[in-house]
């Protein structure tokens, strides 16, 4: 049976408009933070049920309290076995100037590019024809184009080479989504200088 896991005593305030790193070891809950965020994990608090007895407590469920809409781009990208195009739309209208954007700053160009037939390629079950890179800025480029004022991260670079994560990193992160809310989870820490603020999370825990 799997085990739990569990965050305990998180105290994070993310402002609007900051740009935010979570590092932190492999195991250490950096996804499963993001994971709590969207709602797929369940947040629960300790309260005092009789004021007589220090000692008698319960664990009470509470929803997580969002003041922005999200978009979100998974550590394991979700792709659905559609065209590019539709995996990056999901769904929202087709604006040209926008999406043509979307596919420049995400370095999507040159793939389309080589593809037989360019973004209404169908992507195989689970994205099979497409490399690990592909995947990601895929997935990036769907969390890029849905326009969210809070966009949620989960290590999107970490499949690219460096010139592309250079590239990414600088066009997409800074620039433009700089008015955006963003929270990054990475293990690319030759860029954390550039960012708001870092947070460090070790065992389910904020460490620093």
């Amino acid at each position: 049976m799997k085990e739990e896991f569990i965050l305990k005593k998180l105290d994070l305030i993310v402002q609007k408009g900051e740009f935010v790193c979570i590092i932190g070891p492999i195991g250490s809950g950096k996804s499963s933070l993001l994971s709590t965020i969207i709602g797929d994990m369940i947040y629960s608090k300790e309260s005092r049920v009789n004021q007589d007895d220090p000692t008698a407590s319960e664990f009470v469920t509470q929803p997580i309290n969002l003041n922005q809409e999200l978009s979100y781009s998974q550590q394991i990208p979700w792709i659905q076995n559609k065209s590019i195009r539709e995996n990056i739309l999901f769904g929202l209208p087709y604006d040209q100037a926008k999406y043509e954007d979307t596919i420049k700053i995400c370095e999507l160009t040159r793939d389309l590019e080589i593809l037989p037939n360019l973004d209404e390629t169908e992507i195989g079950e689970k994205g099979i024809n497409l490399s690990g890179g592909q995947k990601a800025r895929v997935s990036l480029a769907r969390a890029i184009y849905a326009d969210r004022d809070l966009v949620l991260l989960d290590d999107p670079i970490s499949a690219l080479d460096a010139n592309v994560k250079k590239k990414i990193f600088e066009n997409v992160l800074l620039n433009h989504l700089k008015e955006k809310t963003i929270i990054l989870v990475t293990h690319a820490i030759d860029f954390l200088h550039l960012v708001d603020r870092i947070v460090v999370l070790k065992e389910g825990e904020i460490a620093l």
